[in-house]
């Protein structure tokens, strides 16, 4: 399946008793997913991912690519960087 996915959110993140608030939009736009029907895994596809936001001082955007691996692994490419994700419960 294709598809698109965004969340508006708003976060309170407290590090070293200092405490900050932030405003952030995920955008997902998913390509070419395959789920099976039996084991409910995905199986292939990919997806663009921008995550964006803002606090009172600073703002962050990060985009990249999730790619679906099938046998229950994905990888993240973002901002250059590439992660191996276990979507294995």
């Amino acid at each position: 399946f294709n598809g698109n996915y965004t969340r508006l959110g708003s976060q309170e993140i407290t590090t070293n008793f200092n405490s900050r608030s932030l405003t952030s939009t995920l955008g997902i736009a998913m390509n070419d997913i395959s789920v099976s029907k039996t084991a409910f895994q995905i199986q292939s596809g990919s997806a663009q991912v921008i995550l964006t936001g803002t606090d009172q001082e600073n703002s962050f955007n990060y985009s990249g690519t999730l790619v679906f691996n099938g046998g229950g692994s994905a990888t993240l490419n973002l901002n250059g960087n590439s992660y191996t994700i276990d979507l294995n419960p």
